[in-house]
């Protein structure tokens, strides 16, 4: 006759079954706990970036970023040796700007925002990238 209690030994399947559910349920806790955050790009609060309107084509607006760093910037590329003039903007010194209001569009415009969502990478080299941005206002 085998002992009741909580010392009793333990028969190999209930064993078994026991390490079972323990590691199912460590791993569901595992999965749970390493869920990312869904959070939106464009809903993150960078660093502001401050820039000058140079021109409107269509539904988009090109900006030449006023003291522009790649490191805290994640639409600006690093700075290379094509890149020949400050007034043109490139990856690394603009962007271009899809959704951006029409009273801010006018070239000569001082622009600053701190949300953005990267729209497009372009395949051509140094070619500014395009990103769509939430809090655009005017001045610095």
């Amino acid at each position: 006759m085998l002992p009741n209690g909580p010392f009793c030994p333990l028969t190999p399947k209930i064993q078994l079954m026991k390490i079972a559910t323990l590691t199912i349920t460590c791993c569901l806790i595992v999965v749970l706990a390493c869920k990312k955050d869904k959070k939106d790009e464009e809903d993150v609060i960078h660093e502001t970036v401050y820039g000058t309107v140079l021109f409107k084509g269509g539904d988009s607006t090109t900006i030449l970023i006023k003291s522009p760093d790649y490191l805290k910037t994640n639409f600006l590329c690093a700075p290379s040796i094509g890149m020949l003039s400050s007034y043109y903007p490139s990856c690394g010194t603009g962007a271009i700007i899809t959704n951006l209001p029409s009273d801010l569009r006018t070239p000569g415009t001082k622009i600053k925002f701190s949300q953005w969502k990267i729209v497009t990478v372009p395949s051509i080299t140094h070619h500014p990238r395009t990103i769509e941005v939430k809090n655009a206002q005017q001045g610095w």
